[in-house]
């Protein structure tokens, strides 16, 4: 079923953003990734790939409160309700944040295309 196979692509994108595991994220992001982040930010897949190389950005937990798995023609979207740990230097934060992303395929894997954070208050 597509359902499970994205839920399981979504697990290995949060797992490779916890790890910074830049090999992973690479075979999970297209290279045309454009993204929108909580605070406007257009960000591609290099912006991405460069934040977890720096080290200045970690993210330390997901905590996944909900998700649903839409299918539209060959896209598939997720939407992520969220509790986000993060560091930033010396600071911990925690966000709650709702993640929009969307999948397709491309040469037989599933890959991040577009997607969107915003910040719940």
């Amino acid at each position: 079923m597509l359902e499970n196979i994205i839920n399981a692509y979504e697990n290995r994108l949060r797992e490779a953003m916890i790890r910074s595991d830049i090999e992973e994220l690479n075979q999970l992001l297209a290279d045309d990734l454009k993204f929108v982040g909580h605070f406007g930010q257009v960000i591609t897949k290099e912006d991405d790939i460069r934040s977890h190389q720096s080290r200045d950005f970690k993210m330390e937990s997901i905590v996944i409160n909900s998700q649903d798995i839409y299918m539209i023609d060959a896209a598939v979207i997720t939407i992520s309700d969220v509790q986000l740990g993060i560091s930033i230097g010396d600071q911990n934060i925690l966000d709650h944040l709702i993640y929009t992303r969307v999948w397709q395929k491309i040469n037989n894997d599933w890959k991040v295309i577009r997607g969107q954070a915003t910040q719940v208050k």
